[in-house]
């Protein structure tokens, strides 16, 4: 978006949203969405969501992101045939640009801050924040098979009986591209689950504050954003999702052998 309005991304963060945050408490997403609409408005350019997904229409996206979605379903039905594989992207920006990606047609819901716009279709302001304290619990959600509706989940802790989840955390993967993701990638570890890490263009910035934030708090494996065939990222993926299927798989067998077993009697 910044390339669009003719914005350098770096000074007009440190320049007009660093100061909103550090002197005034603004809330980053909400700092973003102001001064997003404010230089806009003196460009003299209408900040539309047609605008928005169009921005997400020209991204540039990782190497083989495009074929990864095929190539993990792919990968889990090798392992255990007819199991069912969902994408979510839970993002702690917004998400009118990333449903204007080609990719957003893969994943089963995107989850991410929402502007709110006029009558004629212009930016108004932000309407919901998604942070990054906030990614367990739409996980939690997921797992639960809980409607997230709302702009945050708060029945995310109501009870559900385990046998009842949508699907156990043993089961899911998540992966992030910096330290910002460490609550989600606490979540993942300490229910099972398999985090992994994406180190992203500025060649691991975004993993800065890991080690204060989080002490010795890890993610199974951290590779380059690439997910071409042969990266290290889509061997890891991949990897993650033989162990994954592979449980699935092998709870199935358990449970075929029980009912086997139970009407033999």
């Amino acid at each position: 978006m910044h390339e669009r309005l003719g914005l350098d991304h770096d000074s007009f963060g440190a320049e007009k949203i660093d100061p909103l945050i550090n002197n005034h408490a603004w809330e980053r997403p909400l700092a973003y969405a102001h001064t997003l609409k404010q230089a806009a408005e003196d460009k003299g350019i209408k900040v539309t969501e047609d605008l928005l997904r169009e921005v997400g229409a020209n991204m540039t996206l990782y190497d083989g992101v495009e074929q990864l979605f095929d190539r993990v379903r792919q990968r889990a039905e090798e392992i255990c045939p007819g199991v069912q594989v969902y994408f979510y992207l839970i993002t702690a920006g917004f998400a009118e640009v990333t449903e204007g990606t080609s990719i957003a047609p893969e994943f089963t819901k995107i989850y991410g801050g929402a502007y709110a716009f006029d009558d004629d279709g212009c930016l108004l302001t932000a309407k919901r924040i998604l942070t990054h304290h906030e990614k367990p619990r739409y996980l939690l959600s997921i797992a639960k098979g809980i409607d997230l509706d709302n702009p945050n989940p708060d029945d995310a802790f109501k009870p559900v009986d385990r046998d009842d989840w949508f699907v156990p955390t043993d089961q899911m993967m998540f992966v992030g591209d910096g330290s910002s993701d460490m609550p989600a990638f606490r979540f993942i570890e300490e229910n099972g689950g398999i985090a992994l890490g994406v180190n992203g263009p500025e060649g691991g910035s975004e993993w800065a504050h890991q080690a204060e934030a989080f002490g010795d708090r890890k993610v199974e494996n951290y590779a380059p954003n690439s997910y071409a065939e042969d990266s290290e990222l889509l061997k890891s993926i991949l990897l993650g999702v033989d162990s994954i299927a592979s449980l699935i798989r092998l709870r199935e067998m358990g449970t075929d052998d029980f009912e086997r077993r139970s009407s033999s009697k």
